[in-house]
């Protein structure tokens, strides 16, 4: 991330200018012992820049003094920018001492206006001295120390004693262990304590907080991890200077969705112990369809209407999942219960999803109020008494009728409630006077264990 002025962009949106480049090492200006400026590559997420190389004329013997006396390397070296406009004819002949650059030559700085964009802030170090030209590597400022690392696996680096900002704990890794100046001021020669402070604040207002424990990770992959997990970037300006910065998200649309576990497609973990956060892959269903259901939290009196003639079907505080009520329903005869009518399109497929609490027999969810309908049911297990509390979610998918006509498997989505359970499903069509069960509708039966929350395939027995 570069930072300039409004007038710096005002004036860059001109067909007319060009780009000035400035080098200076050890504060020296040295512009015009330049043969030719490396290019620097700096990739958008990548906390300091890969350096770039200068070649030098040495005619003079001037760069001569990184041999005999190596105390000149590793001197502070500067890349900058300017714009510039052209020169008049009679400026155009300036001449220099030894070599110069065309666009110097044919440009100069916009009178009134001194601003130069720092590019790149590091040391020289290095150099190589093939005939009368010295090719001078400039790392940037902080590329060695990020390399260092941080802990082992027989003495990790341990941040577990508390819950840390994420700006506290970059503090810490770049001051304590990094040797960068640690003063908490503007001051500071090396961290930009205003962006620094600006970004623990948003953190803390996010209610963000980290613990970490490092085995042999570098700093920059330190930096990196920090970065992502609070959505923020952590960079080296061309200054020399480390920044931060939280990206904020935008006001949400009137209709929102919490993506939580109802909402997975599908998920994987890779389990590796040399990260600071094991990698997760989520798969979501971003395309949200409207609920279809009317009243389904159950907390209103009506909506669902008898099926067939159950002896209760009635609003209930008897047991609650959340809210304040549930729906109540016994029955006295096979395929009783409640139900609404739910408009639906051909060709579409629809998530039917329920909290059970069941004290006895088994509980059907599913469609049925046409012919070409299915449903399917889950039977618990076959221990079940009255008074226990076992709790079953179930989401189901490819509930309808496969196009080539063969049944091959449902899929659910299972979170059990601390029991160990047998389900089974089956499907059933509505006959348009009672639910029949389908020709080899069966599934396989799965014991799930009472831990158990994902996905499960059952199989039909065809």
């Amino acid at each position: 991330m570069i930072q300039v002025s409004d007038w710096f962009k005002t004036w860059m949106e001109k067909q007319t200018l060009n780009l000035l480049r400035k080098f200076t090492y050890d504060n020296i200006h040295e512009t015009e012992r330049i043969e030719a400026f490396g290019s620097i590559n700096r990739a958008s997420d990548s906390i300091v820049s890969g350096g770039t190389s200068l070649a030098l004329i040495n005619a003079d013997k001037h760069w001569n003094k990184f041999l005999s006396d190596k105390s000149n390397l590793r001197r502070e070296a500067k890349i900058q920018l300017a714009i510039g406009v052209p020169n008049t004819p009679a400026r155009s002949g300036i001449a220099r001492s030894g070599a110069t650059l065309s666009n110097l030559l044919s440009y100069t700085q916009i009178a009134g206006n001194e601003e130069w964009l720092d590019i790149l802030t590091g040391w020289g170090d290095d150099p190589e001295f093939p005939e009368a030209t010295v090719f001078l590597p400039i790392r940037d400022k902080f590329a060695r120390l990020l390399e260092k690392e941080l802990g082992s696996d027989e003495v990790p680096l341990n941040y577990y004693s508390s819950a840390y900002n994420p700006a506290d704990l970059t503090w810490d890794i770049l001051t304590t262990h990094g040797g960068l100046d640690a003063t908490a001021s503007t001051a500071n020669t090396d961290i930009d304590y205003i962006t620094w402070s600006t970004w623990k604040t948003a953190c803390a207002t996010a209610n963000l907080s980290l613990k970490a424990r490092f085995t042999g990770q570098s700093i920059r992959e330190a930096l990196e991890r920090i970065r992502d997990l609070t959505n923020s970037d952590i960079y080296q300006a061309g200054n020399g200077i480390i920044k931060f910065f939280r990206f904020t998200q935008g006001a949400p649309p009137a209709e929102s969705c919490l993506f939580n576990t109802d909402k997975f497609k599908d998920f994987s973990v890779k389990p590796d112990s040399s990260k600071i956060l094991n990698h997760l892959t989520v798969h979501y269903g971003y395309t949200i369809p409207p609920e279809l259901v009317t009243n389904g939290t159950m907390e209103a009196v009506d909506s669902w209407s008898n099926k067939g003639s159950p002896p209760t079907n009635a609003r209930s505080s008897e047991q609650i999942r959340n809210g304040s009520y549930s729906r109540k329903i016994s029955t006295d005869e096979i395929y009783q219960g409640a139900y609404q009518d739910i408009p639906t399109v051909v060709g579409k497929t629809y998530k039917v999803s329920a909290w059970f609490y069941v004290s006895q027999g088994d509980a059907i969810l599913g469609l049925g109020s046409v012919a070409e309908h299915y449903g399917f049911a889950g039977k618990g297990a076959t221990e079940y008494s009255s008074g226990d509390d076992r709790l079953v979610l179930c989401h189901g998918s490819n509930i309808y009728p496969p196009r080539d006509g063969t049944l091959h498997s449902i899929v659910l989505y299972i979170k059990a409630n601390g029991y160990s359970s047998k389900v089974k499903c089956a499907l059933y069509q509505w006959t348009g006077a009672q639910f029949e069960l389908v020709t080899n509708g069966t599934t396989e039966e799965h014991t799930i264990p009472s831990d158990f929350e994902g996905w499960k395939e059952f199989v039909f027995s065809t």
